[in-house]
């Protein structure tokens, strides 16, 4: 990583300690790995990595531990100065101070960056990005991950992507508690892909509550919850201007905007001189719940564009003015399959779906308890152009048992009916509900109705006051009564030197002596290897045994290493009768069986071993040697040492 750390060509990788200070990093270089063995450390100055003459990549693995960045800490990876990939692994990024600083503490700029198991919280910043910015041509892949009280006045929250042609890959991570001015989690120009993740609690000053798109960007979403989430204008989770949207099995959950489309704006994008860009968008398998706008589409809003909805279900949505659950304007596309409760316009019309100017195609629509407060229209009110509707059995009536599934079931999108929560899911609504995610490290039984049936999985514990991850919380979405957002407590990794062995909320237990554990989330501890003991308890490493002693496998005792006993290239444990065996180290001394004037005890078996550090060879005099028939002394070269 220093100005020639491409010379590590000609030596192998190795496992450095975090350096604190800019010049130790020179000595990091291309394939080393960064490892933090502090449960605290610090980064005070802007790391520029790999800036040799060589490209390079560089792992930072932090196995849990945390680190804090002062105002002027910063990690950047620019391919113009030699760096193709860094990965952040287990380490937790953070500035509990909360200063306000210029940039974000995370860059990428035509390259990759890799973050798994982490998680950044506290930042907040006057650029266009709380956490990571990533531009010209980059990746930015991340999994398992938690962005949490992350801020940008000028940009997106979290993470903002600012330039097209940088791909963004988000899995299994939570955004909670994130703002900004556009995109209160992520802004994106370019593409972006969102799987089995949760945004809770994301808030934007203008567009996209948790998102936010434009420009031709590509967004997929998949099996991801938004929660609580709010747009000061449009979009209260998702806002999308000239680009690309698809969304499935995910679930929207009190989302809000004080403009049009509480939980999904789109609409073109204007590029003077050049053509407009319209938005498309493909919505399916997806719930809508208690989303609302001041203005029109209380979950959905479109103008002009493409829009195909299918299978899919709102409920007790509002709108201010028009389309309670949906409001489409000069659009084209199609809904089919749709489910439509207690929805509500309290303005132009439209309960359930309004259409204006919008020659859709609405197949088998479902619907009950929908209002239109002024304008007409309960279920669906159209203008202009008429819409070519179909309606199924269920259109003001009892909605079928089909979609009445009861806690711990959701319905079946696919083959109609009802399926149990699989595990590691849960869902808590006694009408409908999608089945929702335990978290990282937690598990549940089949058909789980609460978020309390969720618990910690082997090698994963409940996060207490302390942990890194304590004050990370996930929603439970409830679609119905109660509260808005009920929590429960994440589950974190055992740390390294411990171990839980079993499902559910139990601690996790300090590997016993004689025994290690070098990683996080372990189930077991392995024991120490022979040549090795340890006398202590939840430690990641063992201790060798002095020069030419042997112990055997999962020693507790320092005194478990004893003498090694040599034959030709075998060892053994010890000695055997009443000798004293013993290792010569010095460069003269004398040898005895012990026995003195007695004669030495029948069956036994005394052994020296001769090794001064860098002897060659050596002299051996004997003085007294009176030996019983059939008794032997030997002397040969030792093949096996420690």
């Amino acid at each position: 990583a220093g100005p020639f750390g491409d010379l590590s060509l000609l030596r192998p990788p190795k496992r450095v300690q975090f350096p604190s200070s800019f010049l130790e990093w020179s000595a990091v270089y291309d394939g080393d790995s960064v490892v933090l063995d502090n449960s605290q450390s610090t980064l005070q100055f802007n790391l520029e990595l790999c800036t040799g003459m060589l490209p390079c990549m560089l792992e930072v693995a932090g196995d849990n531990y945390s680190l804090e960045f002062t105002a002027e800490g910063r990690i950047s990876c620019q391919k113009a100065s030699g760096c193709e990939h860094v990965s952040i692994r287990s380490l937790h990024i953070r500035d509990e101070a909360g200063q306000r600083r210029p940039l974000a503490p995370l860059a990428v700029d035509g390259t990759a960056l890799t973050l798994s198991g982490s998680s950044l919280s506290g930042f907040s910043t006057i650029a266009e990005s709380g956490a990571i910015t990533c531009t010209q041509l980059g990746a930015l892949q991340v999994q398992d991950s938690v962005f949490e009280r992350l801020h940008s006045e000028s940009g997106a929250g979290a993470i903002s992507i600012t330039e097209s042609g940088c791909d963004v890959s988000i899995k299994s991570s939570t955004f909670q508690s994130c703002g900004g001015q556009s995109g209160g989690a992520i802004q994106s120009l370019s593409s972006l892909s969102i799987v089995d993740s949760i945004f809770s609690g994301c808030t934007a000053a203008s567009r996209g509550g948790s998102v936010s798109s434009y420009d031709g960007a590509s967004i997929t979403v998949s099996g991801t919850l938004f929660a609580d989430s709010h747009a000061v204008q449009h979009g209260g989770a998702i806002d999308c201007a000239g680009c690309s949207l698809q969304i499935a099995q995910s679930t929207f959950s009190q989302c809000s905007s004080s403009g049009s489309g509480g939980a999904v704006s789109m609409r073109e994008y204007i590029r003077d001189p050049n053509p407009s860009l319209l938005p498309t968008a493909l919505i399916s398998s997806t719930f809508f719940e208690r989303c609302s706008c001041k203005e029109s589409g209380g979950a959905i809003f479109q103008e002009r564009g493409n829009i195909a909805v299918t299978a899919s279900v709102f409920g007790g949505c509002t709108a201010g003015a028009s389309g309670g659950g949906i409001c489409l304007r000069n659009a084209k596309g199609n809904m089919s399959g749709l489910l439509a409760l207690g929805n509500q316009a309290d303005g132009a019309g439209g309960g359930a779906v309004y259409l204006e100017d919008s020659p859709v195609t609405v197949e088998a629509l479902s619907a009950r308890g929908n209002v239109a407060g002024a304008g007409g229209g309960g279920v669906l009110l159209w203008q202009g152009a008429k819409p070519q509707v179909s309606w199924s059995d269920d259109v003001c009536g009892v909605v079928s048992d089909g979609w009445l599934c009861g806690a711990g079931r959701t319905p079946d999108l696919v083959y109609g009916g009802c399926r149990e929560c699989p595990h590691g899911m849960f869902q808590p609504e006694p009408l409908f509900g999608r089945c929702l995610p335990c978290g990282e490290g937690a598990t549940s039984e089949p058909g789980s109705a609460a978020a309390s049936d969720c618990v910690c999985n082997v090698g994963y514990t409940v996060a207490t006051a302390n942990s890194d991850e304590a004050n990370v919380t996930m929603p439970d979405t409830p679609l119905g009564r109660g509260p808005a957002i009920a929590m429960h407590t994440l589950c974190v990794r055992c740390a390294p030197g411990h171990y839980k062995d079993h499902v559910g909320q139990g601690e996790c237990v300090p590997c016993p002596p004689g025994s290690f554990q070098a990683t996080s989330g372990a189930s077991s501890c392995e024991a120490c290897p022979a040549g090795t003991f340890l006398p202590r308890t939840g430690s990641t490493s063992c201790d060798v045994c002095p020069r030419f002693t042997r112990s055997p496998i999962g020693s507790s005792a320092g005194d478990a290493c004893t003498l090694a006993r040599f034959q030709g290239d075998q060892m053994t444990a010890s000695c055997r009768g009443m000798c004293k065996c013993g290792l010569l180290d010095a460069w003269e001394g004398n040898l005895t069986d012990g026995s003195g004037a007695e004669s030495y005890l029948s069956d036994s078996a005394c052994e020296w071993i001769i090794a001064p550090q860098g002897a060659l060879a050596f002299e051996l005099t004997v003085t007294n040697l009176d030996l019983a028939d059939h008794d032997f002394v030997s002397v040969y070269t030792c093949q096996t040492l420690l």
